[in-house]
C-alpha cells in the first residue's frame, strides 16, 4: 500500500503551525521518515506551491518522497491527478482530513484516512516493532519426551511339534476356505462306449474260381465231356 499524505494538512492540524514552516516541515519530514522506515510503508508527502515560488519539484529523503507543487499549483490537485495516472488506485491511500479531497480521492477508487487516524495507526506500529526489536521473541524448544526401554521378552523356542501343529492349523483353514467357495459340480452321465461298427466286406470284382482238387479235371475237359455226352443222347434219339 502506498501513502499519499496531505503535507500542510497534517503539519497544521498536529503542530498548529502557521510559522516557521521550513522548521515545522523539516520536523515533521524527519519524525515521518524515521518512523515509516521501521515500519515499511511507502510514504509520499505533498506540499502545496502557493508558499513555494518557481516550478515543482519530487526529492527523496531516505525513506519518504517529498513533492512540492507548481506556483499556483495546490496539493489536493497534484494527489488528484496521480491517482488518475495510476494503474492501480486501489492500491493508494490518500492521508487528509480535507472532506472534499478525500471524497474526491474514494471517487478515483483510492482509499483514505483521517490525519488523525493515521498517526494513531503510525505511532502504535512503531512502538510494537520498538518493543520486538528491545526484546526479541525466544525460542522456545520443547523438550523431547524419551520413553524408557522395556525389557523385552525373553523369545521362546520353537519346537517341532508347535510349528507342525502351527502349519496344520494353517493348513486347514485354507482348506475350509476353499471348500466353502467351491462351486458344487454336477456328476457327469454315464456314457457307454460306442461300439465298434462292423465292416462291410466289400465286394471282390476280381474274385477267384473255387480251389479244385489236384486229381479234377480242367474246364476245357469238362466242356469236352458235356459236348461228347450231348452227341451220344443225339445219337440215340435221331430226330
Amino acid at each position: 500500500m502506498h501513502y499519499y499524505i496531505d503535507g500542510y494538512n497534517l503539519l497544521f492540524r498536529l503542530m498548529h503551525a502557521h510559522d516557521h514552516l521550513q522548521t515545522s516541515r523539516e520536523q515533521i519530514i524527519l519524525d515521518l521518515n524515521k518512523k515509516a522506515s521501521l515500519v515499511r510503508i511507502d510514504v509520499s508527502i505533498v506540499f502545496d506551491g502557493t508558499f513555494q515560488v518557481g516550478e515543482g519539484t519530487r526529492t527523496h529523503f531516505d525513506h519518504i518522497e517529498i513533492s512540492f507543487t507548481a506556483e499556483g499549483e495546490t496539493a489536493d490537485e497534484f494527489i488528484l491527478d496521480e491517482l488518475k495516472n495510476s494503474r492501480h488506485p486501489e492500491q493508494e491511500t490518500v492521508v487528509t482530513s480535507d472532506k472534499k479531497l478525500a471524497w474526491q480521492a474514494r471517487c478515483r477508487q483510492a482509499h483514505t484516512e483521517s490525519v488523525e487516524d493515521f498517526m494513531a495507526w503510525l505511532n502504535k506500529s512503531y512502538k510494537n516493532k520498538l518493543k520486538q526489536l528491545k526484546n526479541p521473541p525466544t525460542r522456545r524448544i520443547a523438550p523431547k519426551l524419551v520413553t524408557p526401554l522395556t525389557p523385552a521378552e525373553p523369545l521362546i523356542e520353537a519346537t517341532v511339534e508347535s510349528s507342525h501343529d502351527y502349519y496344520a492349523r494353517i493348513f486347514e483353514a485354507h482348506y475350509l476356505e476353499l471348500v466353502k467357495n467351491e462351486k458344487p459340480r454336477k456328476p457327469k452321465a454315464e456314457t457307454k462306449p460306442p461300439s465298434p461298427k462292423k465292416q462291410k466286406r466289400k465286394k471282390d470284382p476280381f474274385q477267384s474260381e473255387p480251389i479244385l482238387p489236384l486229381d479234377a479235371p480242367s474246364q476245357t475237359e469238362r466242356w469236352q465231356k458235356a459236348f461228347e455226352e450231348r452227341l451220344k443222347h443225339s445219337s440215340d434219339h435221331p430226330l
